[in-house]
């Protein structure tokens, strides 16, 4: 079994402030009264710190890839679930993108830059990734 360990990059939270400021920027210059304007701020600012905060609650922290090819995903909260689906995004020496699912409806994005990882374990985490079947699917086809 891989453990494969996700740290929090900079990249990860560069690229969520520089987003925040974007949209803030782009309410600030609708043709709005100032009142609705920072009205609007103000409830982008909220809703943006509760997100941040509830995925830095669930963000993945590591990825355990089995011998046969399952995948294992332990949460910042503690939980883990074994994954069932893995919807992938953007799979690329420079990001991977994808949402795992678990069996009890449970999910999780996983935004990983290449800078976050060593060239190596990025590789692994990619071909994890990029190879998973679903253990219906495994046993059909005798693997």
């Amino acid at each position: 079994m891989t453990v494969i360990h996700l740290p929090l990059s900079r990249q990860l939270m560069l690229y969520t402030a520089l987003a925040m400021v974007l949209v803030i920027a782009l309410v600030l210059f609708l043709q709005l009264a100032w009142p609705i304007k920072l009205g609007a701020v103000s409830v982008l600012i909220l809703w943006g710190g509760w997100l941040w905060r509830r995925y830095l609650d669930r963000r993945p922290v590591s990825l355990q890839i089995g011998i046969d090819g399952d995948l294992h995903l332990l949460q910042a909260d503690g939980r883990q679930f074994a994954v069932t689906d893995v919807l992938p995004g953007i799979i690329s020496p420079a990001l991977i993108s994808a949402r795992l699912s678990g069996q009890k409806g449970e999910h999780a994005n996983l935004p990983v830059p290449g800078s976050s990882l060593d060239v190596e374990t990025h590789w692994r985490l990619r071909r994890a990734l990029v190879r998973f079947r679903p253990a219906q699917a495994r046993d059909r086809l005798g693997t």
